[in-house]
């Protein structure tokens, strides 16, 4: 890890425009791959544009770059007008390129090697290009494999298409087209799933093109007799012998010359050569005829390339065909016949039997070449071969559908990480003592551990920015794998042994090294791996003691961090993205999460205070005496290095100008605050704390913990969004308690006094909400309320605030004593807090001071009016006046809880008698308070 280090020039970007063609017509454009890697997928049908973001698609600025920028699709259709990019360039006399699909790319094409890679453009092209824009039977023209992955041209069409295209085929009329029997095999080819992939040009013959589809489907094309249309027919079993055409010594066959195939000179195995539509690799499929290697005493290989096949199952089922083919011992022969066979075409299946020879024959054959003789005997010869070429409905052992060996994986997002603020140890195990003096005590660093994703991702990037610019910049520094392990049980302030679970690359760690426990640094003093168990320093470098769950993660941080290199200033607010690596490319940008920090400065902070004792003892559970001594030790930032001292250690002193901020709390309340501090003990003894006037925590119940007795008029309950609190209150619809029994709510004009509570909001129609109230209707001296103004209240003043009011208030405003500034929103939950103070009253709105007033005595008197109701008026029944909310945790109490910013409480208060009492401690220098403070709570009591 590297900090403040500064930027080198190691090589340059190139960037151009490429005006790319593609072909003469396309339906779908669905990948890009430039090189061996993947560019982009996704689909495009119509004139566009798309963005290439892969940046680090060749290793980034580690590598050989990547690609960025806009590419331009063009579909060449007859309305398409010139792309303003070449126009740019190259001049308003360019073409449109019309009829033409070409693309224009304009970004960053490589970087380090000017030599760009190849582009490779993976695109459907089916059903766009027929002349009028109507193809031929469509109904069966895409044939879908591979579960859909696939979408493959039906052969049939592709044959069609080369005839009456006057584009690229032939241009003869359709009416010269036999479409039944191209209708009936493109059917036959739609149910076989016989579908061909593959890219043909345009300068090639098109002979060459039929005779590649035909090979690949066992098909023959020729003219009919009868119509002189053009006509396919499918080597296929789809006929009955007996409905054949029979030629005999009787009926038109006038000669016969056979031949037999030899067994011994035919492959045993054949091996088809096809391209892989998923991966874009040749790959191979095999049939093979153990028979027929038996009886070679060996195996015979014979090799046939059918490369517009798109799947493996299908060149499985057409290697038996071939196999079959080779190996049934066939008979051919030349015939022929008189005039009746005249509409007999190649590929036709016919009978041909002998009545009058020693050894007759009864053979189902097929005619594979023809010859009419009109000048002589008007005899037709024929070359026929025995039918054996049924192409498999299955394949009987077919290839995988995925190559054998494991493809590279892309890589995936981080899943374990922490994004973390560098600790002056950290500056001082990788900067040299004259740059490490030169950083400002105001500044920060952050730095990165992660857990690896997947077994393919060997490293990982950062990328960092200030909140609000516009890009990530890219770090030189590259990261290593953090080596992790899971906490197995529950650990408190003092345990230093501690088993763990579910490790990773522990055979990494070092004795005397760091690791991180939520946020608390631990040092390594032990580790058995056998027994998964580990020994700790606690509270290390600028961090203190704290508890753990089971569960959380324990990070071997030490030699894993990856720092962006960047020097921040305080309050800097940092985001960051993880981009982990695999051999095959890197993660984009966008599908990384971002994470965020905000810079305190941490490596210039004092460090908190060691070794935290009460009375004598470290963290005790309970403290059986009033009178408490604290003591600590100091800790010196910069003799201390990057040692790493554990909290119980001895003092190694203090920077100069350090002080000590200790505050006090007893059951929640403020009690002590203390700043300045040069000693490192402090004694005090406790007074009692009086009980709470009106304690509600609404559990299920309106029971008053302080003693005062309610009653229920429709007030319902559900569980609290917040633990540990258990049920809320639900007010709405004139819904409401209320009591009589007054004789703990009072308070005098200098009597200190806190109301607290949480607040929801489900509604704010009604104007005059009111949350408690003891006198309306008698409206005089010692009648006080808290209200909810809503959004309709006349008074725009009031409008969705908070408030508590008064018969003596001054405010010319509806009585009211203080006011909200912020205004509260429904749905939301609120801490609410109202305490008075030596005759300042203040209101706090979640544990932040939202509105003061000084010089209050106010004298609120629940029992002059007879009754207290929460929930509406006094006796104001009026729907303007309900309370449409839900309250928790209601506390009354004469004491000022809180006169500065608080933490709202996190467990519901408690009237018991039993004093809790929490201790917090920090280090201060020259305004820097530590990064961390002690806060540990304990029992007072006998």
């Amino acid at each position: 890890m590297g900090m403040g280090s500064k930027s080198t020039v190691i090589g340059y970007e190139y960037n151009g425009t490429v005006h790319s063609g593609i072909g003469l017509a396309m339906d779908e454009l669905y990948q890009i791959n430039i090189g061996d890697k993947t560019a982009w997928t996704g689909s495009i049908k119509q004139n566009g544009s798309i963005f290439i973001d892969k940046y680090n698609l060749f290793g980034g600025k580690k590598g050989e770059g990547g690609v960025r920028g806009t590419l331009d699709v063009m579909f060449g259709g007859e309305t398409q007008g010139q792309n303003a990019k070449l126009t740019r360039y190259l001049g308003n006399k360019i073409p449109a390129f019309r009829g033409t699909v070409t693309t224009v790319f304009t970004g960053m094409l490589a970087a380090m090697n000017w030599y760009p890679k190849t582009w490779n453009f993976y695109y459907r092209r089916i059903k766009s290009g027929w002349p009028d824009n109507t193809p031929f039977y469509p109904e069966t023209i895409e044939i879908s494999l591979a579960n859909g992955q696939i979408k493959a041209m039906n052969p049939a069409h592709i044959l069609y298409e080369s005839y009456i295209s006057n584009t690229w085929g032939a241009g003869i009329p359709r009416a010269m087209m036999d479409d039944e029997a191209y209708k009936k095999v493109a059917d036959t080819l739609y149910a076989e799933g016989f579908g061909l992939c593959f890219e043909w040009k345009a300068t090639d013959d098109l002979k060459n093109l039929r005779e590649y589809v035909c090979n690949h489907i066992d098909a023959i094309l020729g003219t009919d007799p009868k119509t002189g249309k053009n006509t396919i027919r499918l080597i296929r079993d789809d006929y009955a012998v007996e409905d054949l055409p029979v030629f005999d010594e009787d009926s038109g066959l006038l000669e016969i010359k056979l031949q037999a195939s030899n067994n011994t000179e035919v492959p045993s195995q054949i091996i088809v050569k096809f391209n892989d539509a998923i991966t874009f690799q040749e790959r191979t499929a095999y049939a093979t005829n153990p028979a027929v290697a038996q009886g070679q005493i060996g195996r015979n290989t014979e090799t046939n390339e059918y490369l517009g096949i798109p799947i493996g199952e299908l060149a499985t089922r057409v290697a038996y065909r071939d196999l079959k083919a080779k190996t049934s011992g066939i008979k051919s022969a030349s015939i022929k016949l008189d005039r009746r066979a005249y509409d007999i075409v190649n590929g036709q299946p016919f009978r041909i039997k002998t009545k009058y020879r020693t050894n007759n024959i009864d053979l189902v054959v097929r005619a594979t070449k023809r010859k009419e003789n009109f000048l002589t005997d008007g005899s037709i010869t024929m070359d026929v071969v025995q039918d054996v070429f049924s192409t498999p409905k299955v394949a009987f052992m077919p290839i995988p559908d995925a190559p054998n060996r494991p493809e590279p994986q892309p890589p995936v997002p981080i899943i374990d990480s922490r994004v973390l603020e560098a600790t002056y140890r950290d500056l001082v195990l990788t900067l040299d003592p004259a740059n490490l003096e030169k950083i400002d005590s105001s500044s920060g660093f952050i730095y990165a551990v992660a857990q690896s994703p997947a077994n393919q991702c060997y490293s990982y990037d950062i990328v960092s920015r200030v909140k609000g610019a516009a890009n990530f910049s890219e770090a030189d520094d590259t990261g290593a794998w953090c080596a992790t392990a899971l906490i197995a049980s529950d650990i408190g302030y003092k345990d230093t042994i501690i088993h763990i679970q579910d490790g990773q690359l522990l055979e990494d760690v070092e004795i005397g090294s760091a690791a991180l426990i939520d946020d608390e640094i631990v040092r390594i003093d032990g580790l058995d791996l056998a027994n998964n168990q580990i020994t700790l320093g606690r509270g290390c470098v600028d961090t203190v003691p704290t508890k753990h769950s089971k569960g959380v993660m324990i990070w071997f941080i030490d030699s894993s961090e990856t720092t962006d290199g960047v020097e921040y200033s305080y309050n800097n607010n940092v985001e960051i993205k993880l981009l982990p690596n695999t051999f095959r490319e890197r993660l984009e940008q966008s599908q990384a999460e971002t994470k965020a920090i905000n810079v305190q400065a941490r490596q210039g902070r004092p460090y908190p205070p060691g070794n935290l004792k009460i009375n004598g003892a470290a963290y005790p559970e309970k403290v059986n005496a009033a009178a408490l001594n604290i003591t600590w030790s100091g800790r010196h930032r910069l003799l201390q290095a990057d040692k790493l001292i554990d909290t119980t250690a001895t003092d190694t002193g203090e920077e100069a100008n350090t002080r000590y901020n200790l505050t006090v709390y007893l059951n929640d309340t403020l009690y002590k605050k203390e700043q300045g501090l040069t000693a490192k003990d402090y004694s005090f003894t406790l007074t009692t704390i009086s009980e709470h006037q009106s304690l509600l925590h609404f559990d299920n119940n309106i029971i008053d913990e302080a003693g005062t007795v309610w009653t229920n008029n429709g007030v319902t309950f559900e569980n609290s969004p917040d633990k540990p609190f258990n049920q809320q209150a639900i007010f709405d619809n004139n819904r409401f308690i209320q009591t009589t029994d007054n004789k703990n709510l009072s308070i005098g004009a200098e009597d200190d006094f806190t109301f607290s509570f949480w607040v929801e909001p489900t509604s704010l129609t009604n104007s005059y909400a009111t949350i408690i109230a003891n006198g309306y209707s008698s409206w005089g001296t010692g009648a006080c309320f808290i209200n909810l103004w809503g959004e309709n209240c006349p008074n725009s003043i009031l409008k969705s605030r908070i408030g508590l009011g008064s018969y003596e208030s001054s405010y010319s405003y509806g009585y009211t004593s203080i006011l909200s500034n912020t205004t509260i929103e429904v749905g939301k939950r609120y801490h609410v807090a109202i305490t008075r103070n030596k005759g300042t009253i203040r209101l706090f709105l979640n544990g932040v001071l939202d509105a003061e007033r000084t010089g209050n005595k106010l004298v609120f008197d629940f029992s002059k009016y007879g009754k207290t109701v929460i929930g509406r008026d006094y006796n104001n029944a009026a729907p303007s006046c309900f309370l449409q909310a839900k309250l928790d945790e209601f506390l009354f109490t004469k004491q000022a809880l809180y006169t500065t910013n608080f933490t709202p409480p996190t467990e519901p208060y408690s009237n018991s008698s039993e004093t809790r009492v929490k201790v917090e401690l920090e280090a201060e220098r020259d305004g820097l308070t530590s990064y961390q403070k002690h806060s540990y709570s304990f029992k007072v009591g006998e």
